[in-house]
């Protein structure tokens, strides 16, 4: 009866034992290089959304400073037409203005239901883009279901400041390159 006993106690301390000591241990070291992973993931994921937003802005940018060259350089009494016809181009801009050096507004668009966009324009009229906050989804300004924000972008021919293009953006379209971050 002792030696079937010694056995078993000697079973449980050398076989058993081990195994529920290295099994804790894993499961420590288990549980922190899963939250260290996941940080590492996490931090990963939003670089690469700040540096999408990021692209997405100098995009839009550089649309508008297109879309205002291209104002400024027609015909005055085209201008207007090229205006509405870059709202239909760009479905997600909204109250399109192209105002001079000295912030007077020569184009803006649409010609009915125009509101100024929400943004101080006097840092673009200094040669600096400015970007509003962001605003809620509101269905009396930009549609129901997208957030959006105001621009400022100012419009240089040969590095002297013709202009400065200000336009609402609905921000729907900033989804399709945010869905696509894995």
């Amino acid at each position: 009866m002792r030696v079937r006993s010694y056995a078993v106690g000697l079973l449980l301390v050398a076989g058993i034992l081990p195994l529920l000591v290295f099994g804790y241990l894993s499961m420590e070291s288990w549980k922190r290089t899963t939250v260290a992973e996941a940080r590492r993931t996490n931090e990963l994921l939003s670089q690469s959304a700040a540096y999408r937003i990021s692209d997405y802005l100098a995009h839009e940018r550089a649309q508008l400073v297109a879309a205002g060259l291209g104002m400024l350089l027609a015909p005055s009494k085209n201008a207007h037409h090229l205006a509405e016809a870059n709202l239909i181009g760009f479905p997600h801009w909204h109250n399109l203005t192209l105002l001079d050096p000295s912030g007077k507004s020569l184009v803006r668009a649409p010609s009915s239901g125009y509101q100024r966009p929400a943004v101080r324009e006097s840092a673009a009229l200094a040669g600096t883009s400015v970007y509003s906050k962001v605003r809620e989804a509101d269905a009396s300004r930009d549609g129901p279901f997208a957030h959006s924000m105001s621009m400022a972008v100012p419009v240089s021919v040969v590095g002297a400041l013709r202009g400065v293009v200000l336009v609402d953006i609905d921000l729907i379209s900033l989804w399709k390159p945010i869905h696509a971050i894995r």
